[in-house]
């Protein structure tokens, strides 16, 4: 069996993707996925899916975007695998981190703070715990 041609959503959810990638400036289908995919990652949120529908063709997939989700697929794991990652394995974590995050994402998108605010807070929460701090000098 080949790679599959498409990555899928919850049927369901799909209006918040939609909404979401309003949100985000009209990005394509693939960045609010990865969006989606990399909260759920960071909340440690991963659902099953429902019932599907497709959302993203693999094919629209860069080197980058690959890597992000090889890394979801192997960032909870305790070591490396011993044999090379199937790919339909990587793309089926990267849905389910998916799904998860959407949830996240729903309801940031529902805040009465904002969205743009809410989100920027929690983007900047998380990111202490994903590098080390460093200075950035400004001159004003």
């Amino acid at each position: 069996m080949g790679e599959r041609e498409t990555l899928s959503i919850d049927e369901k959810k799909k209006d918040t993707y939609e909404l979401l990638r309003k949100r985000l400036g009209n990005v394509e289908n693939k960045v609010a996925f990865l969006v989606a995919m990399s909260y759920g990652f960071a909340h440690d949120t991963r659902l099953p899916c429902e019932t599907r529908v497709s959302w993203v063709r693999t094919s629209y997939l860069n080197a980058e975007d690959k890597c992000l989700m090889v890394a979801v697929a192997l960032g909870k794991a305790l070591e490396l695998p011993s044999e090379a990652l199937d790919m339909n394995d990587v793309y089926t974590t990267a849905e389910e981190y998916a799904r998860g995050g959407i949830a996240v994402l729903k309801e940031l998108l529902e805040s009465s703070l904002g969205f743009e605010q809410q989100f920027m807070l929690e983007t900047l929460a998380l990111v202490p715990k994903a590098v080390d701090p460093i200075e950035v000098p400004v001159d004003l």
